[in-house]
């Protein structure tokens, strides 16, 4: 690949598809939405261990309110296709950019929709995280901030990273038809 490698921002996108179509079911909808309720209290296995790591530094997901049980089910069946699809697309999109080819027009936007949509919600939880827990005891929004930043980072550095393709894309259909 050339001057747009995108590996990086693909196995960033890959651990977002991991996260949201394995390692957040096998807790949501394993436990019934709650860490310490009857149905997980006595699951000793990795993926709720580390649960209950992160819990320790994040109270909403001791026991998850409604609305962000809402916006994890949307983490879950809807966010967890799309990253699969831009891990999957992402270097095709980019070759076919910088190679003149223009099968994949649909890719841009659908990123850039979707990078929206996903930077929209991890505003609202960090909103809500620093809006309303900023003095709960059992919440420390340093960690809650470090573990969840990448899905702010990853997806704006996309965004530019489609841009700049889509931008290269269309240099090079303007040169192609101006040769003609």
């Amino acid at each position: 690949m050339g001057k747009y490698n995108c590996t990086g921002l693909q196995i960033l996108y890959y651990v977002y598809a991991f996260t949201a179509l394995i390692f957040e079911p096998l807790y949501y909808f394993r436990c019934n939405w709650e860490l310490y309720g009857e149905d997980c209290s006595a699951k000793t296995d990795i993926v709720l261990q580390l649960w209950r790591f992160y819990a320790q530094y994040d109270s909403l997901f001791i026991t998850v309110p409604d609305w962000l049980q809402l916006m994890c089910s949307i983490e879950v069946f809807i966010f967890g296709p799309c990253y699969l699809i831009v891990a999957l697309f992402l270097p095709k999109f980019a070759n076919e950019c910088e190679n003149h080819t223009h099968n994949m027009f649909l890719f841009g936007p659908f990123v850039l929709v979707f990078n929206g949509a996903l930077v929209y919600s991890t505003v609202l939880y960090f909103l809500y995280e620093f809006l309303f827990l900023w003095n709960d005891t059992e919440t420390n929004l340093w960690v809650v901030l470090v573990v969840n930043i990448p899905w702010i980072i990853g997806p704006v550095l996309l965004t530019f990273r489609v841009l700049a393709l889509m931008r290269l894309r269309d240099e090079n259909q303007q040169k192609k038809s101006k040769a003609s």
